[in-house]
């Protein structure tokens, strides 16, 4: 008897230990980050944009967008989409940079990395 319940309290402390490497994994998966560049041919009228965004969560802090020569940064804009599909429901937290070209010209975006509620994101 007294091997069934060790053998008991082993499989408890298994599930146990699953269930915490699964709370540990879900915020990451749930957050769902990204950065998006906007069109690579921008008239001189028109902004650039770059757009970072978390799904099913609220941006809480990000870092600063990067400056890139030859362009002025504009109005810095956030947003909120919720989304349902089959019934589930989701959202996407975004914060949009605009930049006005200064000149005309091609230009070169070098990489560049935003942090987003402590989750780095690369260019």
């Amino acid at each position: 008897m007294r091997n069934n319940v060790n053998v008991m309290g082993r499989v408890y402390v298994k599930w146990v230990m699953l269930g915490l490497i699964c709370m540990a994994w879900w915020p990451a998966m749930a957050q769902n980050a990204r950065v998006e560049l906007g069109s690579t041919t921008v008239p001189m009228n028109r902004p650039f944009t770059i757009t970072v965004s978390i799904e099913n969560s609220r941006i809480s802090q990000f870092s600063s967008f990067p400056d890139i020569p030859g362009f002025r940064k504009g109005t810095l804009t956030n947003g909120t989409r919720t989304n349902i599909v089959n019934g589930k429901v989701s959202s996407v937290h975004s914060y949009e940079q605009q930049y006005f070209p200064t000149r005309q010209g091609t230009f070169k975006l070098s990489p560049f990395t935003i942090e987003v509620n402590g989750i780095k994101l690369r260019s």
